[in-house]
């Protein structure tokens, strides 16, 4: 464990710690993507930010951390199974790392096909991702410090809050219901490797002063669940995309997605049903995919598809693109791609899980479409329509205007931590 020497002399009234084991910087996927905006946003208004990252974190990272809050701790656990845990973590990114430039698949997708299934929902319970002494480490800087709330990153961190000082504001940031999460997983013949129930997340819930959900459909059912506990809502803001010009390429699309059973799963679909359609209407369309979803197709060809990676900067590939797709068959909360791709103002091709928590208009701004025939269709006809092109772009950018910036995202939660100061 280790602190930053960053930390003030006097310390500010309005001081807010945050608990994760996700290291938000670099920006890697939606998730640690909306962890950074929410930090940007509590400092933007005042709040001095101390961020408690749970696991290991090399010099490099804590450097960059350092570089966007306030005070950086770091938390690696004890006992025997945390630094078994940690230790594995280690190996299997070294691995990971030194075989990727050669196409070497990482080790859970050699893992899958040795054995015919997955077997990471059965060795990685995301329940074991809290490292053993969180709880007595975080009433130890509740006491030295003067936080006047504390927001925890994730549910499975819940315990973290149980020894500390009742003087501080506990909130829970969800960014799904992860028993909906079990269910829609299950729904395409998947384990989510977290397991819980609605009661026993009803039960966790009450455990805060207050809930943060992602979306407004998600706060309605945390309210149904636990009508006593405070619930604000807190998505994910668009405002902060690059403002460059749009240079789209003919025949351009654009696939964003982290590396996780959700965006496999939709990829892989589109790529099998929906791909050969739209290339066989459109000789010229090609496909560029972004993001560390590239891993589960590692081994794989795909007629006019280039997986690029991870990339540090969006700019240039949505500057480029003509078409966004998010073939997000499963999954709940918010998805940030859809979010991204509305800001950069982008004719969009989803489903209704794409769209799942913004507002209804959103429909008048984006394609939705029920099956692989009508993606492939609604992508076509894009393409060879520049009228339809341009109204949905200008929609787009006109919708991300309206409901993404970063002022009506983030309100409930700001007003609430304002009132409670």
């Amino acid at each position: 464990m280790s602190a930053s020497k960053r930390f003030p002399d006097t310390q500010s009234s309005r001081e807010i710690a945050i608990i994760c084991d996700t290291n938000p910087y670099p920006t890697r996927s939606g998730d640690n993507q909306r962890i950074a905006e929410l930090i940007e946003v509590l400092r933007q208004q005042g709040w001095y930010v101390h961020l408690l990252l749970c696991g290991f974190l090399d010099h490099k990272s804590r450097k960059i951390c350092r570089a966007h809050v306030d005070r950086l701790d770091v938390y690696a656990g004890t006992g025997w199974w945390s630094r078994v845990r940690n230790g594995a973590r280690r190996t299997v990114r070294l691995v990971d790392r030194i075989g990727a430039p050669v196409g070497v698949p990482p080790l859970e997708e050699l893992t899958k096909r040795l054995l015919g299934h997955a077997v990471i929902p059965l060795i990685i319970d995301y329940w074991q991702r809290y490292p053993a002494g969180l709880d007595n480490y975080v009433a130890h800087l509740s006491k030295s410090c003067r936080w006047k709330a504390v927001i925890v990153e994730y549910i499975w961190l819940h315990r973290a809050v149980d020894k500390m000082n009742h003087g501080v504001m506990r909130l829970l940031d969800t960014h799904d219901l992860q028993y909906k999460r079990v269910e829609e997983f299950a729904s395409r013949g998947m384990t989510f490797p977290l397991q819980i129930s609605r009661d026993e997340e009803s039960r966790i819930f009450t455990k805060f002063d207050a809930v943060i959900a992602i979306q407004a459909a998600e706060a309605a059912l945390i309210r149904e669940m636990c009508p006593k506990i405070k619930t604000v809502t807190a998505g994910a803001s668009g405002s902060g995309q690059s403002s460059a010009v749009s240079c789209p390429q003919n025949g351009q699309i654009l696939y964003v997605g982290g590396y996780n059973g959700a965006n496999i799963d939709g990829l892989r679909r589109f790529l099998s049903a929906a791909w050969p359609a739209i290339r066989a209407q459109n000789p010229h369309a090609k496909l560029h995919v972004c993001g560390y979803v590239y891993r589960a197709f590692l081994a794989e060809r795909f007629e006019h598809v280039t997986f690029l990676g991870h990339q540090e900067s969006m700019e240039a590939e949505y500057a480029a693109a003509s078409i966004v797709i998010n073939p997000a068959w499963i999954g709940t909360g918010l998805k940030i791609k859809t979010v991204e791709a509305l800001a950069y103002g982008k004719p969009l091709v989803t489903t209704a899980k794409g769209i799942e928590g913004l507002p209804l208009d959103v429909k008048q701004s984006t394609v939705v479409v029920d099956d692989d025939a009508e993606f492939a269709a609604a992508v076509s006809r894009l393409l060879a329509d520049p009228e339809e092109h341009r109204r949905l772009s200008h929609s787009a950018a006109a919708f991300a205007r309206v409901h993404l910036n970063k002022q009506t995202v983030y309100r409930e939660l700001l007003d609430f931590l304002e009132q409670t100061k």
